[in-house]
């Protein structure tokens, strides 16, 4: 990253190598960079009166929930009459495999510090009871107690409220759940969380709900936000 783009948004120039670099994008293709105009939601007012679009701009920038909505659609883009899913999975397979894991690293800086597991101590149990209603909420779903499927996770997201509060749309709760799996690439299993990853999706969807606020407090209001429904 630049070091004068601010370290919580993402250029369309940064867009553009995180493409080339997990090999997602082709530098022939115009596709990706189009996907990053058109996910950008302030993109129609970030326009000159040339019609330029101004890339100086800061507003003109990915935020991280917007990244995640980038990647669900170049998914859809690759999916070449597939399920969607199918082509979101294969991208999102194709970064981990790919992006440097000093990325994963970062994040887990930011997550596991003893300021956010001060804040996770009041509600954990809840949290996990919550984890393992809706890990066997899905009777089709292999070791149902221990993992939680997408189905599983939109059902807990239904019942819970959050998509209501948040104003996080499907996608975004759809790439939470996807970007807190792990980077077994060689799993195939597909997409099931075990409660570690139930927890980091947790804070991803506090970072996405919350991105001006510090990380403990985002998160200490999610927590608060959610498990205030009734099991």
């Amino acid at each position: 990253a630049s070091s004068n783009i601010p370290m919580e948004f993402m250029s369309a120039n940064q867009w553009t190598q995180f493409g080339i670099t997990t090999k997602i994008a082709d530098r022939r293709d115009p596709t990706f960079s189009q996907i990053f105009i058109v996910t950008n939601a302030s993109e129609a007012d970030e326009m000159d009166k040339d019609d330029k679009y101004d890339a100086d701009n800061p507003d003109n920038m990915f935020t991280f929930s917007e990244f995640i909505e980038g990647l669900i659609r170049v998914g859809i883009a690759k999916a070449n009459g597939a399920p969607p899913a199918e082509g979101f999975k294969k991208v999102i397979h194709k970064v981990l495999a790919n992006c440097d894991p000093q990325c994963f690293e970062d994040f887990n800086k930011i997550f596991n510090t003893p300021e956010i597991w001060d804040v996770f101590k009041k509600p954990s149990k809840k949290v996990f009871k919550i984890f393992t209603k809706y890990a066997a909420g899905n009777t089709e779903a292999v070791d149902s107690l221990a993992s939680m499927d997408i189905k599983e996770a939109f059902m807990f997201f239904k019942d819970s409220g959050i998509q209501a509060y948040s104003g996080l749309s499907r996608r975004q709760l759809i790439g939470a759940f996807s970007m807190s799996q792990g980077i077994d690439v060689e799993d195939e299993s597909g997409f099931e969380s075990d409660y570690a990853e139930f927890i980091r999706m947790l804070g991803m969807l506090a970072r996405m709900y919350k991105p001006d606020s510090a990380m403990p407090i985002a998160f200490r209001e999610f927590l608060d936000k959610f498990t205030s429904f009734k099991i």
